[in-house]
């Protein structure tokens, strides 16, 4: 019999609690309220079949890109950035070509489980989904670039946010169509795990 792991120091309940107070300061209430005020919906054209009477469908659509990713991990070098700017980015762009949009909302995926120890050791669904602000004013792609990377370290301190909260103070519509989501398994046996078809 192995011996059993002491119990962390954190629970999920302390997530809930993270959470909960976020709700209360002024700072996390205004910051979402700017956003929702300042930045369209980012709605897929109509003739998409989108629109209030169509049937709502789901769809992932891969990107693969293995073919470029030394080239798009050494731009995140050199523009001071990540890997996940670069490809957010990428998103961004579409978006706002599709859209028109000079300023859109388009959802994001955020993990905003504790940084604490022990927490990597507590199950639980962690994950908020939130929209990301983005206007249209980078005039090159190393600008888009640093603007998204930049922007994902201000929306990160009001990640725990809930979106149900969000949507209340955009006056209870959906904010998005679309959403973008980073995932990097690099602590998967990827002997047992193919992560690579799942990239794109």
């Amino acid at each position: 019999e192995p011996e059993p792991r002491p119990l962390p120091g954190v629970r999920y309940a302390d997530f809930i609690a993270a959470e909960l107070a976020s709700l209360d300061p002024a700072d996390d209430r205004g910051y979402w309220q700017q956003v929702v005020d300042r930045h369209a919906i980012g709605v897929l054209p109509a003739d998409w079949g989108d629109g209030p009477a169509a049937e709502r469908v789901d769809y992932k659509v891969p990107v693969p890109f293995g073919d470029l990713e030394t080239e798009l991990r050494a731009l995140a070098t050199t523009t001071g950035t990540s890997f996940k700017a670069v490809l957010l980015a990428a998103h961004l762009k579409v978006i706002a070509q599709v859209t028109g949009e000079q300023a859109f909302q388009s959802g994001v995926l955020y993990s905003a489980r504790p940084e604490v120890p022990g927490a990597e050791q507590v199950y639980g669904m962690y994950l908020n989904t939130l929209p990301f602000a983005h206007d249209t004013t980078a005039r090159t792609w190393t600008e888009l670039i640093r603007q998204a990377f930049d922007r994902e370290a201000e929306v990160y301190a009001h990640r725990r946010y809930p979106l149900p909260a969000i949507q209340r103070l955009a006056g209870g519509h959906r904010l998005f169509d679309v959403m973008f989501r980073y995932t990097d398994f690099h602590q998967v046996d990827t002997g047992k795990v193919d992560v690579r078809a799942g990239a794109g």
